[in-house]
């Protein structure tokens, strides 16, 4: 839902509360993802409507999901992300795991941190990632505890003039 414009989370959220209030029996089924941890405004505000209507309404479920269910879903999760069908890095990409936590989006931000420091790579066939282990384990180290501080290394490291970005970023609010 956080990728939806405002205009279709306005319509979901007035067709569930039409729906609710009907006299009638609805049958209508609406699944709906949030991503909490990446929320724009208005599917925040989305997000809480539903929360609040679940209260007193039986047929509204929620089911919160906090990342896998332990760090053997997460591993075969960074696997995935790097493309690994063995488990001779299993280490490697544990230390991950202990590093962050099992959620998906700080897993595959960890992998993207490592391919930007040349810890992994794609292979010349663009057929997966190779794991160079020493520069690897060195970065891991110093990757950051947490994801907001892994984004602001991820992003500070780059060669993109913010200024820029910034100016560009404020003129598409306006």
């Amino acid at each position: 839902v956080q990728y939806y414009n405002e205009k279709i989370i306005t319509f979901i959220q007035k067709y569930i509360h039409y729906a609710v209030n009907q006299n009638c029996s609805n049958q209508t089924v609406i699944l709906c993802t949030f991503n909490t941890d990446f929320l724009n405004r208005s599917s925040y505000d989305f997000f809480n409507d539903i929360r609040f209507l679940e209260k007193d309404i039986d047929s509204i479920y929620i089911q919160e999901i906090k990342g896998f269910n332990d760090s053997n879903q997460a591993l075969l999760y960074l696997r995935e992300l790097v493309h690994l069908n063995t488990d001779e890095n299993d280490r490697l990409l544990s230390d991950i795991i202990q590093k962050l936590t099992t959620k998906p989006y700080y897993l595959y931000q960890a992998i993207k941190y490592l391919e930007e420091n040349n810890a992994i790579y794609h292979s010349p066939l663009e057929q997966g990632f190779l794991i160079d282990n020493s520069v690897f384990r060195e970065v891991i180290e110093k990757m950051p505890n947490n994801l907001t501080e892994l984004l602001i290394k991820r992003y500070s490291s780059l060669n993109y003039d913010f200024n820029h970005i910034n100016m560009v970023l404020s003129a598409v609010y306006i």
